[in-house]
């Protein structure tokens, strides 16, 4: 038995079998299997004939289809630029749209996206089932530029950032590729003088900083303070540095120490106690007559308080510890796409 395909399309049809391999026996039968696999669309078919030594040799079967094509129409296309954002934070997305242009009854499948380098772009891949022809499913993509390692100076990722966005689906045009633009903005703090002092305790410290923008960033940065010394305070002006492009604002950090003293005298919890009532017993206790209270004052009494006074007890010095402490002055700016801070630390010597 021979088996082969003929006609206009023979080439968008294939076909396996296991009749060809071995006569058929009497009262058996053999499968033939033919699949539509075009690559052209529109009405295909094709002849599938079959030779043996039986009458009406050779029998002819017409097969055919009608072949879609899914077609995938990404936008928008060429560059998608996000502008700025601060590192650390989020831009607002981008929503990227992948429609089916195709011929009836086609669906598109999207087998997967992805963006090289990654790092500061990320995406969410939205077209998780087949898209028929006329619809559409998108892919939700947002500039979000990394903050510089602990490590690493302030600002080294500051700069403009690309990368490609890559989709792919069973479309004739695909892949399909997107250029991602963004610039990664950022705001140091740094000393602008000294970083380090040394006072006695009880004399107070001011350090002179700045707060500095990279890549046009512009913002109100809030600042706070922390002090690490004993019984220290530490204060941060202004509040706020409010940054625009092109202006360094100055601030300055201002540390007030305790002197090591004596508490004075009085400062200490009182310390008298009352002891526990001890009877008073008068020598002429014997001659106490209740018949006689005038004569024996005493008699009539009852017993009196032992008062114990306690001397006052002697208290440490007490102020900011000698040593060596970490000022630091965090700002942290706060917008639509999150929150993210940065630090600058001094140091304070105390003697």
């Amino acid at each position: 038995m021979i088996i082969s395909l003929g006609g206009a399309s023979p080439g968008d049809f294939a076909e396996t079998d296991n009749c060809s391999q071995s006569p058929l026996a009497a009262g058996k039968t053999c499968v033939i299997n033919v699949t539509f696999d075009p690559v052209q669309t529109a009405a295909r078919s094709a002849l599938l004939q079959i030779c043996d030594n039986a009458p009406h040799s050779p029998q002819i079967i017409t097969v055919g289809g009608t072949a879609v094509q899914a077609t995938a129409a990404v936008s928008p296309t060429g560059t998608t630029s996000f502008g700025g954002a601060l590192a650390g934070t989020s831009s607002a997305p981008v929503t990227v749209t992948i429609a089916n242009s195709g011929t009836a009854r086609s669906v598109l499948s999207v087998a997967g996206a992805s963006v090289d380098p990654a790092g500061n772009f990320t995406f969410t891949n939205n077209c998780t089932a087949g898209v028929p022809a006329g619809a559409s499913c998108t892919l939700t993509v947002t500039f979000t530029p990394l903050a510089s390692p602990v490590a690493a100076p302030c600002g080294s990722t500051a700069g403009a950032k690309t990368a490609t966005l890559t989709i792919t689906a069973d479309a004739p045009t695909s892949p399909q590729i997107i250029s991602l633009s963004g610039a990664a903005m950022d705001f140091c703090l740094a000393p602008s003088g000294v970083a380090s002092q040394s006072v006695t305790a009880g004399t107070p410290a001011t350090y002179q900083l700045v707060a500095d923008f990279l890549d046009s960033f512009a913002g109100a940065v809030a600042l706070t303070c922390a002090d690490a010394a004993s019984l220290s305070t530490c204060t941060v002006q202004p509040a706020t540095a409010n940054l625009t492009s092109g202006a360094q604002v100055p601030i300055v950090l201002s540390v007030v120490t305790a002197t090591n003293s004596a508490v004075p005298f009085g400062t200490a919890p009182d310390a008298r106690q009352l002891g526990p009532p001890v009877p008073h017993t008068p020598a002429w206790s014997a001659r106490c007559d209740s018949r006689k209270p005038a004569r024996f004052p005493f008699c009539s009494r009852p017993a009196s308080w032992h008062v114990l006074l306690a001397a006052p007890r002697a208290m440490p010095p007490v102020g900011t510890t000698t040593g060596t402490f970490a000022l630091t002055v965090t700002g942290t700016f706060t917008g639509t796409g999150g929150s993210t801070s940065r630090s600058v630390q001094v140091t304070l010597v105390v003697q």
